[in-house]
């Protein structure tokens, strides 16, 4: 989005370079892009493809959305605003799986431990276990998914850490979003 000092200008020529970044990393030839907007409705040949990245062509709202969509992309603001954000965004993406993951799974996990609770309770009605017993069971029914949470962000500030391939730059922006804020 153009703001003060950055003109229109040079989101067109970033959206372009991001484009085929982007492409490139999916392993689209500019042919293969261009058929992919065809079957997104779009006119598009070749050319047309590479006339957006080289500048020589701006694309439509409509066609920078399709482009996104085309290249898997969350949104049309990671070809807008640059290479590191298209590098953020595809960097992100497995971390973001990876906590949908966890959280559904926290969630099976949670009402599981509240079902097997219920047994419990029910099971300690019926039957006088010991109390060394019953605390030994609720105590193996505790599962606390913030630490499993901790444990995946854990592994992805080691895998941001050692990735040869992620840039300082990257690794800075990222931190920088992780860092706890001073609001609360």
């Amino acid at each position: 989005m153009p703001g003060p000092g950055r003109d229109a200008t040079a989101v067109d020529k970033t959206f372009g370079e991001t484009l085929r970044e982007a492409r490139e990393r999916k392993g689209l030839s500019q042919a293969a892009l261009a058929e992919e907007m065809q079957q997104l409705g779009f006119e598009f040949q070749q050319q047309t493809v590479y006339k957006i990245e080289s500048g020589n062509r701006k694309a439509t709202i409509g066609e920078a959305a399709a482009l996104a969509r085309a290249l898997q992309l969350p949104d049309v603001t990671s070809l807008v605003n640059g290479k590191h954000s298209l590098a953020i965004t595809l960097l992100l993406r497995p971390l973001e799986a990876a906590y949908e993951d966890v959280f559904f799974a926290s969630q099976r996990m949670l009402d599981a431990q509240m079902k097997l609770a219920r047994h419990l309770t029910r099971i300690d009605d019926g039957v006088d276990l010991p109390d060394s017993q019953v605390d030994q069971l609720r105590d193996a029914l505790r599962y606390d998914p913030v630490e499993v949470a901790e444990e995946v962000r854990g592994y992805a500030e080691k895998r941001l850490r050692d990735d040869d391939e992620i840039s300082e730059t990257i690794r800075n922006i990222i931190a920088e979003a992780w860092r706890p804020s001073s609001d609360g």
